[in-house]
């Protein structure tokens, strides 16, 4: 009789951007859904998941405020997953996102502001940040109000 053959060990190694692909969706999601109150006369949002890596202006998130019809589109390039640090979602990363989608935020608040691209982009970081660190602030506020401190 033959002797049976011992089955190989197979390692598979993955990529963080397969590892965390489907937190990093779930985390933007819920980023959005705390913030897009902010914005104001929105109704409706979405969330867009695109193939491509980068926008025409080579970054990973990009928004569409649309006021006269109460909705905003959020489009998510491809291109930010591949970011993920190999440590996975850390903090740090996890706060470079919010950032970024604070600056999207920002845009919808100045959307009628004309001007040098640089300033316009600028603005809408301060802007949205802003914005964001006293929602933030107002919460924990609230949070500490609730607990009795």
């Amino acid at each position: 009789m033959g002797k049976k053959k011992k089955k190989e060990e197979v390692k598979i190694e993955l990529e963080p951007r397969d590892l965390y692909y489907n937190d990093l969706k779930e985390y933007i999601s819920e980023l959005i859904r705390s913030y897009v109150h902010l914005i104001p006369n929105v109704r409706l949002f979405l969330i867009h998941w695109m193939e491509e890596k980068e926008n025409d202006k080579g970054s990973a998130f990009s928004v569409k405020y649309e006021p006269n019809s109460l909705a905003a589109t959020f489009y998510i390039y491809d291109g930010l997953f591949d970011d993920i640090p190999d440590e996975g979602l850390t903090d740090g990363f996890k706060n470079y996102v919010k950032y970024c989608l604070a600056h999207e935020v920002g845009h919808c608040l100045i959307w009628e502001l004309d001007g040098r691209p640089d300033i316009v982009e600028k603005t809408a970081t301060i802007v949205g940040v802003l914005l964001m660190r006293l929602y933030e602030y107002e919460y924990e506020c609230e949070s500490k109000k609730r607990e009795g401190k």
